[in-house]
């Protein structure tokens, strides 16, 4: 699979090539053992960081995230330093040094990610954000469709 941007905040960040990687390999984890061990060396450390309420799409994260087998963190933006006034790169930043491979994040603001689009401090999920988008659902929607191809 070509390379994974180090900021997945729309789906247009893709290309062709690289969401047919994804489908395969998202298939490929679909129907693998859950026993077997997927990583080798060192287990990534996944953050998911919601500063918006999410039920179904913060759980799928955590569970997906625990099934692949890597370390998993709720970082809590109530409880964080953003609410005595930290910006969110810097936030970012934070967790990237305390060892965080890859933040998951969701936001009600719109397009709130592309402030880091050149440069991002971290490697980023968009996770949802506002009305714009949510690349990975788009993901999930087309590896559905492939899938209910499959059965016709």
């Amino acid at each position: 699979m070509n390379s994974f941007p180090s900021l997945l905040e729309s789906i247009d960040d893709l290309d062709k090539p690289q969401i047919d990687g994804l489908l395969s390999l998202s298939s490929k984890f679909k129907n693998r053992d859950s026993e077997s061990n997927l990583f080798t060396y060192k287990r990534p450390i996944i953050a998911t960081s919601f500063l918006e309420n999410s039920t179904r799409t913060k759980h799928s994260f955590a569970i997906a995230i625990q099934k692949l087998g890597a370390m998993y963190i709720d970082f809590n933006a109530e409880t964080s330093s953003l609410k005595k006034g930290e910006s969110l790169e810097e936030t970012l930043l934070t967790l990237f040094h305390q060892g965080v491979n890859i933040c998951i994040f969701r936001s009600s603001i719109s397009h709130q990610l592309a402030q880091f689009k050149r440069s991002p401090p971290i490697k980023i999920i968009n996770g949802g954000d506002g009305v714009n988008e949510h690349p990975t659902q788009a993901l999930l929607d087309l590896l559905t469709l492939a899938e209910l191809s499959k059965e016709l």
